[in-house]
C-alpha cells in the first residue's frame, strides 16, 4: 500500500499511530509487526517531512518509550531518545516540538542538575517572548516544577527556595497566568510546602477552568479528592459535555470518585466495561482492578487476578507495582510472601521512591520503610493524603503526621 503512496507521510503518520496502539494493548507477541516496523515508517515520515511540525517526532518518542518498557534498564531506550533530542535542537532548539520533548526526556533521565538548567533557558525564552508564547513556556516551565516536587527528597537542591523564587520571576506577569500548571504548582506548594489545605484546594478548582487543564486532570484530581466535599465539583467538570479531556482519563477520575466513596462493586464494574470497551490499556486495568479489590478488602481475588494476568503486563515499571499489589493481599490475608520479588523491585528502584518504600513495609524493615516515609511527607505535606490511601503502608504509620497533629 505505502508504494502507492510514496510521498504521503500523513499515511505513515497513521499506519504508525494504529499499529503502536495495536502493539501497545496487545497481550501477545507479534511476527507481523513489531516496534522496529512502526520506527522505520516514522522515519520514512520524517524524512518526507522533517520539519517540526511533523507529529512523527513525538510519535517516535512514544514508540521507542514503548519499545523499551518490558525493559529494567533503560540505558539502550535513554541512548535512543537522546539521538532524537539531538536532531531536534540541530533544527530549532526554541521550537515547542523540542522544548516539550526535550522536558520529557529530562524527566525520564531524572538529572536534577540538567532539570534545572533547562528551567534556565526557558526562562530566558520566556523573557524575550511574546505574551502568547510566554504562556507555553510558562506552561514548560511549571510542568518542570510539578515533576521536581515529585522526585524523592534530595539534600542537593532547596526545592522550597527554587520554586519560590520562580514565583518571584514570574511577579507582575502573574495576572494574566491563567494556566492550569502554574495554578497546580501553586497548589501543591501551598498544600506540600506551606501545609496550606483550604488555599490549594481553592487553587485546583480555579485550575479546572484554566488554559490546558485536561493535561493536568489527574493531579488535579488528587488534590481535589483531599476532600469528599469536592466531588461534585470533579465530577461535573469531567463529565460535561463541552470537556476535552480524554476518555480513559475521565473513566479513572471515576472510578477514584467511587473508590473514595466505597462504592467499591461500582468502581470494578466500571473498570471492567473500561477494559472491555478499550478505554483502558491491559497494564491499567490490572493496576485498576487490583488496587480497587485490595482496597474493598477481597485479597482472595486479586491473588488469583494477578496470578492470571501479570505475565502479559509489558511494561516493567508497571508489573512491579502489581507485584506489590498481590503481595499486599497476600500478607493481609495471612499468607506468605514472595520476598525475592519484593528485593527485585527495590533493585528496580535503588532503594528509592515509592515502589521501594512499600516492599521494605511488606518485608517488615521498618528503618528503611519510614525512612523513606519521613522524607517524602516531611519535604512535601501532599503526599501524606496520597500515602494515606495506598493499601501498602499501615495505617498506624501515619498518625503523627495528620493534619490535626501538625497543626498542635
Amino acid at each position: 500500500m505505502l508504494d502507492n503512496f510514496q510521498y504521503s507521510y500523513v499515511l505513515r503518520n497513521l499506519l504508525a499511530e494504529y499499529s503502536l496502539e495495536y502493539l501497545n494493548e496487545s497481550t501477545k507477541e507479534h511476527d507481523l509487526i513489531n516496534y522496529n516496523n512502526v520506527i522505520n515508517w516514522l522515519d520514512e515520515s520524517l524524512n518526507l517531512d522533517p520539519s517540526l511540525d511533523n507529529p512523527a517526532w513525538q510519535a517516535k518518542y512514544n514508540s521507542i518509550s514503548s519499545k523499551h518498557s518490558s525493559n529494567a534498564n533503560k540505558d539502550d531506550e535513554k541512548k535512543e531518545l537522546e539521538e532524537i533530542i539531538s536532531k531536534l535542537k540541530l533544527i530549532n532548539p526554541e521550537h515547542f516540538r523540542t522544548l516539550e520533548l526535550n522536558q520529557e526526556f529530562l524527566e525520564k533521565k531524572k538529572d536534577i542538575t540538567e532539570l534545572l538548567s533547562f528551567e534556565k533557558q526557558l526562562r530566558i525564552i520566556y523573557s524575550k517572548s511574546s505574551k502568547k508564547k510566554r504562556l507555553k513556556v510558562l506552561d514548560i516551565i511549571s510542568k518542570t516544577y510539578i515533576f521536581l516536587n515529585e522526585l524523592p527528597p534530595d539534600d542537593n537542591f532547596d526545592y522550597k527556595k527554587l520554586v519560590e523564587d520562580f514565583f518571584e520571576f514570574i511577579g507582575a506577569d502573574e495576572e494574566n497566568t491563567n494556566v492550569a500548571s502554574y495554578l497546580v504548582l501553586k497548589s501543591l506548594y501551598s498544600i506540600g510546602r506551606l501545609k496550606e489545605i483550604s488555599k490549594g484546594i481553592a487553587l485546583a478548582k480555579k485550575s479546572l477552568d484554566a488554559k490546558w487543564s485536561s493535561r493536568y486532570i489527574n493531579i488535579i484530581s488528587s488534590i481535589l479528592l483531599i476532600e469528599d466535599s469536592n466531588i461534585p465539583i470533579l465530577s461535573e467538570a469531567i463529565n460535561s459535555p463541552s470537556s476535552n479531556i480524554n476518555s480513559s482519563q475521565v473513566k479513572r477520575i471515576n472510578v477514584d470518585i467511587l473508590v473514595a466513596q466505597n462504592k467499591f462493586d461500582d468502581a470494578i464494574n466500571l473498570i471492567n466495561i473500561s477494559y472491555d470497551s478499550k478505554i483502558f490499556s491491559f497494564s491499567d486495568y490490572v493496576i485498576a482492578k487490583t488496587y480497587t479489590l485490595l482496597k474493598s478488602g477481597r485479597y482472595a481475588e486479586v491473588i488469583s487476578f494477578v496470578g492470571d494476568n501479570i505475565d502479559k503486563v509489558k511494561d516493567a515499571n508497571k508489573r512491579d507495582v502489581i507485584i506489590i499489589n498481590r503481595e499486599v493481599a497476600k500478607k493481609n490475608s495471612g499468607q506468605e510472601i514472595r520476598r525475592i520479588d519484593l528485593h527485585s523491585v527495590i533493585s528496580h528502584f535503588q532503594s528509592k521512591g515509592n515502589e521501594s518504600m512499600c516492599a521494605f513495609y511488606l518485608l517488615d524493615d521498618l528503618v528503611q520503610a519510614r525512612r523513606i516515609l519521613r522524607g517524602y511527607i516531611n519535604n512535601d505535606f501532599f503526599n501524606y493524603y496520597i500515602f494515606s490511601n495506598w493499601p501498602a503502608i499501615p495505617e498506624s504509620e501515619l498518625k503523627d503526621f495528620t493534619p490535626e497533629r501538625i497543626a498542635s
